[in-house]
């Protein structure tokens, strides 16, 4: 007997919980303004990608999407300049403020770049990209494979 209440009891609480999220939910969609898709961006993914020029605003996805292609660029750059057996051993992450930002696998390969950097740097001078570099800051990458 008192299992049966327990069970009647169970699916009149789950019919209340149900009938008040149905009507929590009505609530939301009712709301001026709102997209029944929540938190999605109302733009096509083609309007997303388009290059800068032709959009109105840049959206997060492309700031990455450009600082990604910016850091390959860069890294490809900066290894045809360097030694052959160092080439695959680092990644360019970033240039501001006049400084080239590389991290690098290991630390002996961090103290490699570092002692070649004055050689670098003389380099990388002949590239549009890298005539504003004054200097070359090389970190080691944490990361464990």
């Amino acid at each position: 007997m008192r299992s049966r209440l327990r069970r009647r009891d169970q699916a009149s609480q789950q019919k209340f919980l149900n009938e008040e999220l149905s009507r929590s939910f009505n609530k939301i969609v009712q709301t001026p303004n709102f997209d029944y898709v929540a938190g999605m961006a109302k733009q096509k993914i083609s309007e997303i990608l388009q290059p800068q020029a032709k959009r109105r605003h840049v959206s997060p996805l492309q700031r990455l999407l450009d600082q990604s292609a910016k850091q390959k660029t860069w890294t490809a750059a900066v290894r045809a300049v360097v030694e052959p057996n160092l080439r695959a051993q680092f990644t360019v992450t970033s240039l501001q403020h006049n400084k080239l930002n590389i991290l690098c696998s290991s630390a002996a390969i961090a103290t490699r770049m570092r002692f070649s950097a004055p050689d670098l740097l003389a380099d990388l001078k002949c590239l549009d990209e890298f005539k504003s570099v004054t200097d070359i800051q090389c970190r080691v990458s944490h990361a464990t494979e």
